[in-house]
């Protein structure tokens, strides 16, 4: 299962996605990893005008994964619904001139 990988500071335990050397709420420098498998999805857009090499239409999601981690992906659900739980997962974004770009999307749950 792919998971999103978090960090949590051990002196506070602020949250964020983003690995930095000091705690942005406590300026702590012990950090724990935290795997986040499992989020909700708070909102989603579909778009159709996109650039080259996307799937149209495109739908974006956000998804709140708690520990105050909210993220961004694409969504490979046909039907979204606020609310529904949703899971990170691997796959082709996008193809340039014949090379597969990968990156995390959200599946539902």
């Amino acid at each position: 299962m792919t998971s999103i990988v978090a960090y949590r500071c051990q002196g506070c335990g602020h949250t964020s996605t983003i690995k930095r050397l000091r705690c942005s709420k406590c300026r702590g420098r012990d950090f724990a990893e935290v795997k986040l498998e499992k989020g909700v999805l708070i909102t989603y857009t579909v778009m159709n005008v996109v650039r080259p090499g996307y799937a149209k239409p495109l739908t974006i999601g956000l998804a709140d994964f708690g520990e105050g981690v909210k993220a961004l992906a694409q969504l490979a659900i046909n039907n979204p619904r606020v609310g529904m739980k949703v899971k990170p997962a691997q796959a082709v974004l996008r193809k340039i001139e014949n090379r597969a770009l990968l990156g995390t999307i959200f599946e539902e749950a």
